[in-house]
């Protein structure tokens, strides 16, 4: 005698399996929805942390003094020092030296720096400055072709490099590097009448052994929203660049470039203690906001010298 299923059996069985199905699909759709949530966690992650290593690379190579805050990029905003500045400032701008000229260039086999970043007092005068171990002819061949097009140390492009003296000048005041769009006392424009001397066309307030030679100011400005309010905005965070405030340049000038750092920021603050420089950002993706019911934003700090 045969034996079969009887028809509960079978409902019973199709009934089970649709249960162990259901569970195991919910299952499987969790596992994937963490999946495309740890994904976009990191590629968050990773996105914040380059935009900081980018920030981090600029303002290694800033002019310590020539730090400022400022209220908003509308021409003729407020600006303090930024040692002076509180979380009220959104923007931050400084002077960029130029790291790859002293680094130099490949001559004859061997690199020679561009700028020595060192005056030999005795020849120099209020006019001159005598620059031993400098080869100024080769900040023209690699340099300006970077981030500073329109610049020109021997004063065949439209605007010249600054030169900032090392050292004491009592009381700082930064409106005299030129800031203000006045008195640059402390940024001097120069051009190359030879491999180690320059001519400068404004007379500084001191003279010292040690200068940096300056191509170009930055600035890192949030778009969008105020992204030092307490409440988290949507900013985009650029970089500015190629502008000279020593010829009366700001970040509305014309020929100014700039470059998307990172978008769909909530935060960007920063502040100086001493001689550093702590920047704090935080980066939302709208997209990871389908799988939680919170907005997912990653924070990220990083403090330069």
């Amino acid at each position: 005698m045969k034996r079969a299923f009887t028809l509960l059996e079978v409902i019973v069985v199709i009934v089970v399996l649709g249960i162990v199905a259901a569970i195991s699909a919910e299952i499987i759709a969790k596992m994937y929805e963490r999946y495309l949530l740890n994904r976009g966690i990191s590629r968050l992650e990773s996105k914040t942390q380059q935009a900081l290593d980018i920030i981090a690379k600029r303002l290694q190579y800033r002019v310590k003094e020539t730090a400022i805050a400022r209220i908003s990029s509308t021409p003729g905003s407020g600006f303090k020092a930024l040692a002076d500045a509180n979380d009220s400032y959104r923007i931050l701008e400084w002077f960029g030296y130029d790291n790859d000229g002293r680094l130099g260039k490949g001559v004859s086999g061997y690199n020679v720096p561009g700028w020595s970043g060192f005056c030999d007092l005795i020849p120099s005068n209020g006019t001159t400055i005598v620059s031993p171990g400098s080869h100024f002819s080769t900040i023209e061949k690699n340099i300006s072709e970077a981030l500073t097009q329109d610049v020109s140390i021997d004063g065949s492009r439209a605007q010249l490099p600054a030169v900032i003296f090392k050292g004491s000048r009592g009381e700082l005041n930064v409106t005299k590097f030129g800031w203000g769009g006045g008195d640059h006392n402390y940024s001097i424009r120069v051009r190359s009448t030879g491999e180690t001397t320059l001519q400068m066309l404004e007379k500084p307030d001191f003279i010292s052994e040690r200068y940096l030679l300056v191509l170009s100011a930055f600035a890192l400005i949030p778009v969008g929203g105020d992204c030092t309010a307490a409440l988290p905005q949507d900013c985009n965070l650029s970089l500015y660049y190629d502008f000279q405030p020593w010829e009366g340049e700001t970040v509305n000038s014309a020929n100014v470039k700039q470059s998307l750092l990172i978008d769909h920021i909530t935060t960007f603050r920063f502040r100086q203690n001493g001689r550093t420089i702590h920047i704090k950002l935080c980066a939302m993706d709208a997209g990871l906001n389908r799988y939680l019911e919170d907005n997912v934003s990653i924070c990220k700090e990083r403090v330069v010298y």
